[in-house]
């Protein structure tokens, strides 16, 4: 069967994420970690280290190929590992996800033995909805294992998409700081094992999966209609807690197990929101999203596995006097070039409007007045725009497009942030 997964063997050139080089990634993967909060001690949950493991340097640490995928932490613990997001999925698809993993705990240095090791533990999970947080409730795990020094055999855990898209997590925790406290994956494989034909009873079954990673409101939620044959005037009904909801129609067509039809609604306010599927074929199908209200007066620090994420109480970072911050924020992909772009256009000696990398940094603070300045949305890995106005509402968010960095110095000179429109 098919790898529905980018680059699975991590064979593909590595890149810094977000240019960080102590975060060097293998392409169409993602890293995520847990934070180090001020309460810790010094040694817990702290950002891992992720670079390339070569079969060159260490014929061990590659199970096939040239390279690996390893991440590490000296001296200290962490809740950390890898994701990928894989679009295309038939709703109602029967999944099997695998993938070979192994630890290197010790103080030693003997490369071939985990002595005395920390309790490093592995595991794989999916979630069916296509979200980002790997400590979320939809999230369906393997197995947790200890595998030191070895690859050994696969971790392996199946789930059924709910929508479209589906999050894979590869994801390791050790509890005790070590010198050595080293993660290695390879080999990862995300197959489809049923069709939608042998899911579906008969051909009048129809199969509506809702799907919103973030459950806010002013969130998008995708609908997803699945049946084995085509049916007569295919309709949607939403219906919410201010009454009905009118979705956008975004396409249909028929796949290899099946034939789809798919919609979107963004939710005005919180609570249940009930969703009908109607045709002339076949009875009447209903599903119930809950949606919650996006944080407004607080911000999420970081995620722990064992609850809801951390909040920081509005107030923290409230400014000395109110003022209007500018960030330029700059995709990953994003260069020293346009770096240097952003200068020579006098947008931070001229102006001193903030440049970074951190979507989280351009969003956050107590201000009245916050535009964000979001260079070439596309060149992120997911969709930037929408996710600044679930997280950070009442920024202003203001995409701006350049093929180059000295078109971008073009654009910055003419630019007035205080002229912004108001995306969404």
């Amino acid at each position: 069967m098919a790898n529905l997964l980018k680059n699975p063997g991590f064979d593909d050139p590595f890149r810094a994420w977000n240019g960080i080089e102590e975060i060097t990634v293998a392409e169409g993967w993602l890293p995520f970690w847990v934070a180090h909060l001020p309460s810790d001690e010094a040694w817990k949950n702290q950002q891992p280290s992720y670079r390339a493991a070569l079969r060159g340097v260490d014929a061990r640490r590659a199970r096939s190929g040239p390279a690996a995928q390893m991440y590490s932490t000296n001296w200290a613990t962490h809740i950390a590992g890898i994701m990928q997001v894989v679009e295309g999925i038939t709703p109602g698809q029967r999944l099997s996800l695998s993938a070979y993993g192994h630890a290197w705990s010790t103080s030693a240095d003997s490369p071939d033995q985990s002595i005395d090791p920390g309790n490093l533990r592995l595991k794989i999970g999916i979630d069916p909805n296509g979200g980002s947080n790997p400590f979320d409730s939809s999230v369906v795990w393997s197995t947790e294992r200890l595998n030191y020094d070895l690859y050994g055999k696969p971790f392996t855990v199946e789930a059924t998409a709910n929508g479209s898209r589906v999050t894979i997590f590869l994801l390791s925790a050790v509890d005790w700081p070590k010198k050595h406290n080293d993660v290695f994956w390879d080999d990862v494989s995300l197959e489809a094992i049923s069709s939608i034909s042998a899911a579906l009873a008969s051909d009048k079954d129809v199969l509506l999966a809702l799907s919103s990673p973030a459950k806010l409101v002013g969130a998008p939620v995708g609908v997803d209609v699945t049946a084995v044959q085509q049916l007569a005037n295919p309709h949607l009904l939403v219906s919410g807690p201010r009454g009905a909801v009118s979705p956008i129609e975004r396409g249909s067509g028929k796949g290899g197990r099946g034939y789809v039809w798919h919609w979107e609604f963004t939710p005005d306010s919180p609570g249940p929101y009930t969703v009908t599927f109607t045709t002339d074929d076949t009875p009447a199908v209903s599903s119930t999203l809950d949606i919650t209200a996006p944080l407004s007066s607080a911000v999420v620090v970081a995620s722990s596995p064992a609850s809801s994420p951390t909040i920081s109480i509005a107030g923290r970072g409230r400014p000395r006097t109110q003022y209007h911050r500018v960030y330029i924020l700059l995709p990953p992909s994003a260069g020293k070039d346009w770096i240097q772009a952003i200068l020579d256009s006098g947008a931070w000696t001229d102006n001193r409007w903030t440049v970074g990398y951190s979507a989280d940094d351009a969003g956050i603070g107590d201000l009245d007045r916050r535009t964000i300045i979001v260079l070439n949305p596309s060149s992120w890995p997911d969709p930037i725009i929408s996710w600044l106005q679930m997280w950070y509402p009442g920024a202003v968010v203001y995409p701006i497009t350049a093929v180059s960095p000295s078109d971008l110095r073009i654009v910055l000179k003419t630019l007035d942030p205080s002229a912004a429109p108001e995306f969404g």
